[in-house]
């Protein structure tokens, strides 16, 4: 795939500079006509034959993908967890009851992880939050999860579309609101905020509108394996949750928007599943 995006750049520049120098209404049978005639014939059969390997390379991706994921999905449900601690916004205690959460921070600090462990992370605005997780590894039977919940436990399901309708959450612009309205629920740039009451919801400074993009990643993880993230809305951030030579993910019902983004870089084995 290298070596066809190399050779198609080059020869896009050589046909583009050979149409400056022979336009084809003023040219005549000659050599040079026949060699630009038979370089456009080359051109276009390593343009079908990159076509080609491209699409057998994103369709054995997509296989290798779903392969993996259903791995992750088969192996692993909440009910086998090894230890289950709960959080919520303004949890400062153990977290090893609902009534006793503990704080995101300690819930996302890679060094509190055991395989198996299951977070439960109560719906509610986090803020700006920017993690960054590093060298961990769990089985795909063992993983490290965190699933988001509304009121207990379990009770979003992950399904497209599920526990919303189109009264409680929209992804339409709503810029012409009026005022009184705007103020509750929709920022400066029109953009709707998706109620935190609903799942886990986490924001990068809107005051960096409107392309967010100094806001960086939500989540940033670099060879760590082995994560379950569940029912998670993320807004206004440059990238919501970019992985980097990662493996055995399971990244199911999150919502993205407004310049926050998925990116997976050099990631295996990593379902991806929006809403």
């Amino acid at each position: 795939m290298r070596i066809y995006v190399v050779i198609n750049i080059s020869a896009q520049f050589l046909l583009d500079k050979l149409k400056e120098k022979f336009p084809m209404k003023s040219m005549i049978p000659n050599l040079k006509s026949i060699f630009y005639l038979t370089f456009l014939f080359l051109c276009f059969f390593c343009k079908l034959q990159g076509q080609g390997a491209n699409q057998a390379i994103l369709n054995q991706t997509r296989t290798n993908t779903q392969q993996a994921g259903n791995e992750v999905l088969e192996a692993w449900t909440p009910q086998n967890a090894n230890r289950v601690f709960y959080v919520s916004p303004n949890g400062n205690s153990s977290g090893t009851s609902i009534n006793n959460p503990m704080s995101l921070e300690a819930a996302f600090n890679p060094s509190n992880w055991q395989a198996g462990d299951l977070y439960y992370i109560k719906a509610g605005d986090y803020g700006n939050k920017k993690y960054h997780w590093e060298n961990k590894a769990y089985p795909s039977g063992n993983p490290v999860a965190f699933i988001g919940y509304r009121n207990s436990p379990d009770d979003i399901v992950s399904e497209k579309f599920s526990g919303f309708n189109s009264d409680e959450d929209s992804n339409e612009r709503t810029a012409n609101l009026p005022s009184e309205i705007a103020q509750l629920n929709v920022n400066s740039q029109g953009h709707r905020l998706w109620n935190a009451n609903l799942m886990p919801t986490f924001r990068g400074s809107q005051a960096l509108a409107p392309d967010y993009l100094d806001n960086g990643h939500f989540i940033e993880a670099e060879n760590v394996d082995g994560i379950v993230f569940k029912n998670i809305q993320i807004q206004f951030y440059m990238t919501g949750l970019k992985l980097r030579d990662c493996e055995n993910w399971l990244v199911e019902n999150i919502r993205v928007s407004y310049n926050a983004t998925l990116m997976n870089k050099r990631a295996k084995e990593v379902q991806v599943i929006l809403i």
